[in-house]
Order: structure tokens, then sequence, then C-alpha cells
């Protein structure tokens, strides 16, 4: 898909991925920022849904505990 993409620009190709939860069920975070900050271990990710009205993808507050 990247090669494909890559060779055309046409962005409809990158909408093939999101089929890819039919299969096994995943949950997939874009654009995150600052996970250098972050150890290589001994932390857990929380991420608290943001709702947006009539949508069906939104974004998430993410929190790490460092235990």
């Amino acid at each position: 898909m990247a090669k494909n993409f890559s060779e055309t620009n046409d962005p409809s190709i990158i909408w093939e991925g999101h089929y890819a939860g039919t299969v096994t069920p995943y949950y997939q975070m874009e654009k995150m920022g600052n996970l250098d900050l972050l150890p290589d271990e001994g932390f857990k990710i929380i991420c608290q849904p943001i709702n947006i009205y009539k949508a069906s993808a939104g974004w998430v507050r993410p929190i790490a505990i460092l235990e």
C-alpha cells in the first residue's frame, strides 16, 4: 500500500488500511507527540476518548502512567 501511494499520491489508497480491523480488532492512534520522553518500559497508557457528535472517529487524550 505504501509503495502504491508513493507512486500515485492517491489518498484513497490509504483508506484500505482501515479495513484491517475487520479481521482482528485494533486501536490506531496517530500523530502522538512526546513519546520520546517515555522510558523504554515501565509505563501504561490510558487513552480517554473525546466524543464528537455524529462522527465515526475522534481523538483521544492519552495519559502515561509511570510505574
